[in-house]
């Protein structure tokens, strides 16, 4: 199998979820616990943000996976799929609310991603 896009596609999710844990744990995380926001709310939003750090990390675990030790690509297809879901969540908030796509920057990374792991997988397909 050829794994070049795979493997970018690991790189990718690798880095956002570095990005994730080291700049928004200072940007996003900190501040939010140290907000005025009530308990129950507060901590739902820092359980989710662990929760976005597991699948991130999940992310790059099953790309590795396909890239390293197995030649059935449906690992990172699963991998390809929840990029592509966060890709198109992130853009119906941004439609939802009115944001500017620059408020809520994650689908830079998220759709190469998904184009990324989706086009490794069907390059694997093909040989």
């Amino acid at each position: 199998m050829k794994k070049g896009l795979i493997f970018i596609a690991l790189m990718l999710a690798v880095t956002m979820t570095l990005v994730h844990v080291f700049i928004g744990g200072r940007l996003i995380a900190r501040p939010l616990l140290d907000s005025d926001l009530e308990t129950l709310p507060r901590m739902t939003l820092y359980l989710c943000w662990h929760g976005i750090t597991i699948v991130l990390a999940g992310m790059a675990a099953l790309y590795a996976d396909t890239a390293f030790w197995r030649k059935d690509p449906n690992s990172a297809r699963l991998a390809s799929g929840l990029a592509a879901a966060f890709f198109f969540l992130i853009w119906f908030v941004i439609a939802a609310f009115g944001l500017s796509p620059q408020q809520l920057p994650q689908w830079i990374v998220f759709g190469p991603i998904a184009v990324c792991g989706a086009l490794g997988v069907g390059q694997a397909k093909r040989t």
